[in-house]
Order: structure tokens, then sequence, then C-alpha cells
């Protein structure tokens, strides 16, 4: 009996023993850069469980348009590059960075040109863990996302006029994995019967007490 007892509270432990996450998003909400977007999730609740890990991924957007004007009265070789770097920054996870790239040109613009850029329209995500005990407790965690735009130009004898208009934002999911706190103890059958007896015993004795 005490065998079959035993069995059954570990059975109930194991059950207990389950794995689950929870997911808090933000969404991903252009601007016009250069951005600074604040973000803020709650904190992991200890009483709910054990916290195994903290998955966050950035997805980074930006959008942008331009032009190439060549005032010069002579064409020109020109090269021109645009990128942007969205860096979500935070306690608890360091920096992370999504790098986008926007244009890329490499030719020649005729005297007097103009050469239209874009519109282009790009996005990445970046994934990485987060540090437990900066997760852990009452409150929030908070974090910002700010945006970089990094232009390289080579070329144009200085005659060259590049104009051009950016909008990006961030998005972010930061997923909770942990094991569930155990459900309350249940007690074994075998001393449910022994309080049974004892509490039995005890209305023996006062029922003999009171017949005296």
């Amino acid at each position: 009996m005490m065998k079959k007892a035993a069995v059954l509270a570990l059975s109930v432990i194991a059950m207990g023993a389950q794995a689950a996450t929870i997911t808090q998003s933000s969404a991903l909400v252009l601007a016009t850069t250069e951005i600074n977007q604040l973000f803020s999730v709650n904190l992991f609740d200890a009483s709910m469980g054990t916290l195994n890990s903290v998955s966050i991924s950035l997805t980074g957007r930006a959008v942008s348009s331009g032009s190439l004007v060549n005032t010069a009265a002579q064409e020109q070789d020109f090269l021109f590059a645009s990128n942007i770097r969205l860096r979500l920054q935070g306690t608890g996870i360091g920096n992370s960075d999504v790098n986008l790239s926007l244009f890329s040109f490499d030719n020649t613009i005729a005297r007097n040109g103009t050469v239209t850029l874009g519109p282009v329209d790009v996005n990445n995500t970046a994934s990485f863990a987060g540090a437990l005990a900066s997760f852990i407790g009452a409150g929030t965690a908070n974090f910002t996302c700010k945006s970089l735009v990094q232009n390289t130009q080579a070329g144009g004898g200085g005659n060259i006029n590049a104009t051009q208009a950016t909008q990006a934002g961030c998005g972010i999911d930061v997923v909770y994995d942990y094991t569930v706190a155990p459900p309350p103890a249940v007690p074994e059958p075998g001393s449910m019967a022994l309080v049974g007896l004892a509490l039995a015993g005890l209305g023996l004795t006062a029922r003999r007490r009171a017949a005296k």
C-alpha cells in the first residue's frame, strides 16, 4: 500500500513539472528618423515557477527614398551607399542590432542629371538571449530602440546633391520559457488513514472519561 502511495505522489509531482511560455509583444510603428522608441514588458513572476530562458526578437523595418542631382556641367562618376542601424538597448540585454541596406549606387550621373533612389521597404529580424536575473521580479523591463542612418559617398567632385527621406521602426517579442510550479503536495492515503485512526482513538478516550 505504501509503495502504491509513493508511486502516486511521484506521478503528481511529475505532472506538475510542466514547461510553459509567456510571450509579450510590442508592435512596430514607423517614424521619421532618427527614432528613439521606448518599450516595456512585465517582469516574470517567480511564484509562477522557475524561469529557464528569456528570448528576445528585434524586428527592424525602414522605408526610404531619395535622389542624387549632378549640378556640374559634365557627367560625374559617383558612388553612394546608405544603410541604417537599429539598436535595441536595455537592462539584461546589452546592445542588439538590426542592420538594413537602403541604397547602393555606383554609376555615372549625366550633367545636370538626376537619379531617383527608391522607394525601398526593407526589414530584418535578430534574436538573442536575455540575462535571467534581470527579468525576474515585480515591475517592468524597459528598452529603447534607436536608429542611425549611415551614408558613404565618393566621386562627383563635390557637385552631387544627395537628398533622402527615411522612416524606421522597431518591434520586439519577449518570450519567457519556464517550468510551472508544482501544485501543493497531496497527503498520501496511508497518512490520511493514520490521521483517521488517531482521531478515532481520541474520540474513544473522551467517551471512556465521560463514562467515569
